[in-house]
């Protein structure tokens, strides 16, 4: 306790003591006013609260040792710093890496999934189009995960957050959804596929690494030694899984739904073959395909004069049990090759029919004619066997005038002398239907009177051989509608099964072949070795080499 005098000489010299400038603070009690400060010094300029200056308890001394760490110096003393992690450093990068991975593949697998009515050519649409609407639940996850992705990068890298494994575990269940639809996609593709694969593979990878971060410690603070033995189980788990994975891709061993017998392919076009066209086809939904008609050996050449009619490459067979033989006009496409100037020494001018030809009528001319080759050059055309119209049109091309006619047998030169060289008779198809009956006809009444008929069983209709009608024509502008054919569309017909899904699906198809009539029908999916027409795009064993490769 001081005596009285010095308490009061305090107090005279505290009363006396000048007071620091208006609109300055000094930053503590007892400080002198020459130290006073000014209130923007505190970074909060000329607020006012309730219309009245910053209250003079402000604290300036505290807002001047805050200056580092609002940044108003150029350093941050040394124990303010964070410390830097290793650890923590590369599991965010891992995180943020398998995070794009998954992201962009996911996005890439739904890009092969997506509209799969429009790519329905394999075993894999067939899969798809079996699970309603699985192309919009995957754009749809991913979606909302490039939406949640964003608003993660806004967080962490424009607010500077440290949430990058909270939000990182809190996106778990899409990275789950993302992976069991990859999964499924790589089931139905067998393995086929790579999107679907390597998002299934860094999905895991994202998984693997959120267990990781659960073995580093959090804000100084080690984990428990349970967390730690479950995330190091967890780990363990998705690593091997990663590694089966990974192996049964690369080994080829995604045999979950595979059949031997209609192994998966790629292929860009649906396989089609049709009865009289040796080589597949590869048409698409809802377009027209031209059927280019292709020889069965493209080096076989017929070496033609100028009299040669189509009529050359009849095939000969026996005509029913009898001794006699029918020669049918060929309804395929085969390479000659003609002479030149055949009309500059007037040979071969006889023709009957514009574009579409009598079997009489000599190659070459016809080809002169469309204008395949020059009448004094000669060359190589392509030439297609047909069934013979119901008549014949007229024209004047390339100083080539043809003639018309009925579907009769009406004489052309060319044509008619091979007919006669074979000793055989024309006829109709309907004629050797009645042909046929006769012999038949005779064959029963034989056989009823225990005794051989020794007469011709053909009667008085065609004694001896006989040639059938024929027709020819060129693949050319003029007659592409000959070869055609549209898959209009298909239907789903019930549920598709683990095995054989394209049994589920009918195809509605039109086709025409060497100007017949045109048919429609709905076709089965799938192997069919007997019908007409076929859509397969199954393969058996060496797939590369399959006949049915539209990729």
């Amino acid at each position: 306790v001081l005596p009285p005098d010095e308490q009061l000489e305090i107090v005279i010299a505290e009363d006396v003591r000048p007071l620091p400038p208006p609109g300055t603070l000094k930053p503590y009690c007892g400080a002198e006013v020459s130290i006073a400060r000014p209130y923007k010094d505190t970074r909060l300029g000329d607020d006012k609260i309730l219309g009245a200056p910053i209250p003079a308890w402000t604290d300036a001394g505290m807002a001047s040792h805050m200056q580092g760490l609002c940044g108003l110096t150029d350093s941050v003393p040394a124990v303010l710093r964070p410390a830097f992690s290793s650890k923590h450093c590369a599991f965010n990068f891992l995180l943020i890496a398998t995070l794009a991975m998954e992201a962009t593949s996911c996005w890439l697998a739904f890009f092969e999934l997506k509209d799969p009515g429009e790519t329905f050519y394999n075993k894999f649409e067939a899969y798809i189009l079996g699970v309603p609407d699985l192309d919009t639940a995957l754009a749809v996850v991913d979606a909302v995960n490039t939406v949640y992705l964003f608003v993660f990068w806004v967080l962490v890298a424009v607010f500077r957050l440290d949430m990058i494994r909270a939000l990182a575990f809190g996106r778990m269940p899409l990275s789950l959804a993302l992976a069991a639809m990859c999964m499924m996609l790589v089931f139905f593709s067998e393995g086929k596929r790579l999107f679907p694969v390597a998002g299934t593979v860094s999905s895991l990878l994202h998984l693997q690494t959120l267990a990781l971060g659960g073995l580093l410690p959090r804000k100084g603070r080690e984990p428990s030694e349970s967390q730690k033995s479950c995330c190091s189980f967890v780990l363990v788990v998705l690593g091997a899984l990663t590694v089966v994975w990974t192996f049964m891709y690369v080994f080829d061993g995604m045999a979950f739904l595979r059949e031997d017998d209609c192994r998966a392919t790629r292929n860009r076009a649906m396989p089609v073959r049709l009865t009289g066209v040796r080589q597949w086809q590869c048409a698409k939904w809802g377009e027209p395909h031209h059927i280019e008609r292709v020889p069965l050996d493209p080096t076989e050449i017929l070496r033609a004069e100028c009299m040669t009619p189509f009529h050359a490459l009849d095939t000969p067979a026996p005509l029913g049990a009898a001794d006699a033989t029918v020669w049918s006009p060929s309804q395929e496409a085969h390479m000659v090759m003609c002479p030149p100037a055949c009309q500059a020494v007037g040979l071969g001018l006889e023709v009957l029919g514009c574009a579409v030809y009598d079997a009489r009528t000599p190659i070459c001319a016809a080809a002169v004619q469309m204008g395949l080759i020059m009448s004094e050059d000669g060359g190589l055309v392509k030439v297609v066997g047909r069934r013979p119209p119901a008549s014949y049109q007229r024209c004047h091309l390339n100083n080539i005038v043809s003639a018309a006619a009925g579907n009769s047998t009406r004489a052309v030169a060319p044509g008619q002398g091979l007919i006669d060289a074979r000793a055989s008779t024309l006829v109709s198809a309907s004629d050797l239907d009645d042909i046929m009956r006769a012999a038949a006809t005779a064959a029963n009444a034989s056989a009823s009177n225990g005794s051989a008929d020794d007469s011709n069983p053909v009667g008085d209709v065609a004694p001896g051989d006989v040639t059938l009608m024929g027709a020819f024509y060129f693949q050319l502008d003029r007659t592409v509608g000959h070869d055609t054919m549209t898959l209009h569309g298909f239907r789903q017909i019930s549920t598709p099964a683990a095995k054989q899904p394209y049994r589920s699906y009918v195809a509605d198809v039109s086709w025409r072949i060497g100007g017949a009539e045109v048919r429609r029908e709905e076709v089965p999916i799938g192997p069919d070795a007997l019908a007409d027409i076929e859509l397969n795009f199954c393969r058996t064993g060496d797939v590369d080499s399959a006949p049915n490769v539209c990729e």
